[in-house]
């Protein structure tokens, strides 16, 4: 059975892993599972003190060793149709909502008068 050689952390890597400890619940597992590594624990224990699987253990791994403490906060991009709309656009439905029917900005645009709908509830959302 192959083991996974023990992470040798600096002082400022072991900080920003307790950064980001404090930050949301998939950023502190991936830190969690960075500094078992440290301490010299396989993937397959550390699977099972933190309820994840061993793959999930050893992708953490990796991660940290190519992009450092960085690496495990930044989502990366996930499967899906990309967005039909520029920033533009956007900006110029929300700016408009106020003034125009969603009719109106929807012909202006070029766009369904659902998709302006959805822009402007995600616009209030944000905010």
């Amino acid at each position: 059975m192959r083991s996974a050689p023990a992470l040798l952390l600096s002082p400022w890597d072991r900080s920003a892993l307790y950064q980001v400890l404090s930050s949301g619940a998939r950023s502190r597992t991936s830190a969690l599972v960075v500094l078992h590594c440290a301490d010299g624990k396989s993937n397959k224990q550390i699977a099972e003190e933190l309820g994840v699987s061993p793959k999930t253990a050893a992708r953490w791994r990796a991660r940290f060793v190519a992009e450092g403490a960085p690496g495990l906060t930044r989502d990366l991009p996930r499967p899906g149709r990309p967005t039909a709309l520029s920033e533009q656009q956007r900006g110029f439905i929300v700016a408009k909502k106020a003034k125009l029917s969603t009719r109106s900005i929807a012909r202006i645009v070029g766009v369904s008068a659902s998709t302006v709908q959805r822009v402007t509830l995600a616009s209030k959302a944000r905010a």
